[in-house]
């Protein structure tokens, strides 16, 4: 937390970074309930030994992938334990989209809490070896009465009209009807709107920050860790 970091020493900013060169950012503050820092006051940072970037990743966009998806209301992990749980009780049906590591934790937690889910997927944890998916299916439907569609995802819709249910039509053709839905098809590194591109950073295949064994980008003194990097993400 920024507090235990503080007591370490390290000096905590809230704000939006963007680069000068590889030793120079300007932070754009913004405030927060425990600072009062003028936001419309940006600063310079300087760093003589190098700079770490550790940005992280966020959902990816399903839209352009998920026919149907934009005409649908639904929620990622980052509203899962929000908006997903602000309601007055624990949503009846759950439809989750995605059987990998987020969405499988996910749909586990829910179910412990009272839903009936429903795994839109043609597999659980697919990236593993098979018997590590096979076995989570198992423990899902025996255990937590988890339904999983073995078919991937053809396209989502409207529930007669209603603003808030969802049908989920599966390339198997089963239709799947639920109160809330999760998609979690994947996360994408956040490196956008830093100037990194200007600095002359490269990005690897998975879109993420391309580092040397020493996690050094192409621009010196310039280093990237983490999701940010475009590495598995769990």
């Amino acid at each position: 937390s920024p507090e235990a970091l503080g007591k370490l020493g390290v000096d905590v900013i809230y704000g939006a970074a963007t680069f000068v060169d590889s030793k120079t950012l300007t932070v754009q503050p913004t405030c927060t309930s425990d600072s009062d820092t003028d936001s419309d006051s940006a600063f310079t940072v300087c760093a003589n030994y190098g700079i770490l970037i550790a940005t992280g990743a966020k959902p990816k966009d399903p839209k352009g992938e998920i026919p149907g998806i934009d005409q649908v209301p639904y929620i990622t992990y980052e509203q899962a334990f929000s908006e997903g749980l602000e309601r007055s009780q624990t949503p009846t049906t759950i439809t989750v989209i995605g059987g990998g590591p987020i969405g499988c934790e996910l749909a586990q937690a829910y179910a412990r809490l009272g839903s009936k889910v429903t795994v839109v997927a043609s597999g659980l944890l697919t990236k593993e070896e098979p018997e590590v998916g096979e076995m989570l299916q198992r423990v899902f439907e025996e255990q937590d009465g988890i339904v999983v569609t073995n078919s991937r995802i053809q396209s989502v819709e409207n529930k007669n009209g209603s603003e808030s249910g969802h049908v989920v039509v599966c390339q198997n053709g089963e239709r799947i009807e639920g109160d809330l839905l999760l998609v979690a098809v994947g996360r994408q590194p956040v490196v956008q709107n830093m100037g990194l591109e200007e600095l002359g950073v490269s990005v690897n295949d998975a879109q993420g920050i391309l580092t040397d064994q020493k996690l050094q980008t192409t621009v010196k003194g310039l280093y990237a860790a983490g999701d940010c990097t475009g590495d598995r993400q769990l």
